[in-house]
């Protein structure tokens, strides 16, 4: 029943998402979430000379999705974690108006953006965003 009620709300959240052609719900397996996970633990523990690059705020949305769409490899396929265990696998066709719909449906810059073998994750904090860009296997 839980699951169903994470999946539902995951369809919701899904459907308000601009600059896609389709999207696909899935629960996370364990292992691919343990390495999403570790990846975003290893980022927020790095010193600040170790982030790909920081924004302070007030953050221009239009560059800014100009510049995360600049980072993004060669692919459309673009998965999102929601609720921590649901992955939202999304065919995005067009970058930009993408990340600004993430940005605008959470109200924050906070997300992580996974694809095969890549995974970007943007900390919103107090005085900045925090972007990290790194490949995992």
């Amino acid at each position: 029943m839980k699951n169903k009620i994470m999946l539902l709300r995951a369809k919701e959240y899904a459907s308000k998402i601009e600059g896609i052609s389709e999207y696909h719900l899935s629960l996370m397996s364990d292992d691919k979430l343990c390495l999403v996970r570790e990846k975003i633990s290893d980022f927020t523990s790095c010193s600040i000379d170790e982030k790909t690059f920081r924004h302070h705020h007030p953050i221009n949305a239009d560059s800014f999705s100009v510049e995360i769409s600049a980072m993004w490899p060669d692919e459309q396929h673009c998965s999102l974690l929601f609720d921590g265990y649901v992955a939202i696998s999304f065919n995005v066709t067009e970058r930009k108006k993408f990340i600004k719909s993430i940005f605008h449906i959470n109200r924050t810059y906070d997300t992580a953006l996974i694809f095969n073998n890549q995974l970007i994750y943007i900390s919103d904090e107090e005085y900045g965003v925090d972007v990290y860009n790194a490949l995992y296997r």
